[in-house]
C-alpha cells in the first residue's frame, strides 16, 4: 500500500501537480511511520519527498523540518558519509536559502561539499560542481566577494573539465554578464 502510494506521489509530482503528491507522500509517510518507525530508512526517503513537495510549494519551514529529520535518520542508518546525506544536506541548504538563512545554508553546502569530495570520482564532479555553485552564490548574497569567487572559478573549471559548459555555473542576472566572460578566462587558466 504505501510503495503504491509513493509510486503515485511520484507520477504526481513529475507533472507537476504538487499539492496531490504531497497528500500521497504524506498518507505514505504516515502509513510508515505506524508500521516502522520514525527511525527507519523508508520513513526518511518518504520524509524527503515531503520536504520537496513542501519546497516546491514555497513552505520553507515544512520543508526545513523534513529535511533535518530526514538527515537525522539518514545519519542514524547510513552514517555521516553518505551519498544521499550529502544530497540531504543539499536539499536542506537550498531550503535555508530560499528561506533568507544564508549562514545556516552555508553550513549545509559547506557539509555536503565535504562529503561529495571524500566520494568523488570521476563521474561525480558534477554534484561537486553544484555544490560549489550554491556556495558561490551564498557567498554572493553575503557580499563576500573574494569567496564567491574562488567557488564559481572552482566550479568552472569542474564543469570544464567535465565536458559541461560553463554557463552551468548559474550566478545572480546582475553578475551573470561579468561572471562569464570572467569566469571563461578564469576555467580556460
Amino acid at each position: 500500500m504505501t510503495a503504491t502510494l509513493t509510486y503515485l506521489g511520484t507520477i504526481f509530482y513529475r507533472r507537476n501537480l504538487i499539492s496531490t503528491a504531497l497528500q500521497l507522500f504524506s498518507e505514505s509517510l504516515r502509513i510508515r511511520a505506524a508500521k516502522l518507525g520514525r527511525d527507519h530508512r523508508d520513513v526518511s526517503f518518504t520524509l524527503y519527498n515531503v520536504g520537496l513537495c513542501h519546497q516546491l510549494q514555497g513552505n520553507y519551514k515544512e520543508a526545513i523540518s523534513c529535511f533535518s529529520e530526514t538527515l537525522r535518520v539518514e545519519k542514524l542508518v547510513l552514517g555521516d558519509g553518505h551519498r544521499d546525506v550529502a544530497l540531504t544536506l543539499f536539499k536542506l541548504g537550498e531550503a535555508y536559502k530560499a528561506e533568507g538563512s544564508h549562514d545556516r545554508a552555508l553550513e549545509c553546502f559547506e557539509d555536503a561539499l565535504r562529503i561529495e569530495r571524500k566520494l568523488c570520482t570521476n563521474d561525480d564532479h558534477a554534484s561537486v560542481a553544484r555544490t560549489l555553485n550554491e556556495i558561490g552564490n551564498i557567498h554572493l548574497a553575503r557580499g563576500d566577494v573574494k569567496n564567491m569567487m574562488e567557488a564559481f572559478i572552482e566550479a568552472a573549471r569542474i564543469f570544464r573539465r567535465a565536458g559541461l559548459s560553463i554557463s552551468s555555473v548559474s550566478v545572480s542576472p546582475v553578475l551573470k554578464l561579468y561572471a562569464t566572460s570572467f569566469l571563461s578566462s578564469a576555467a580556460a587558466a
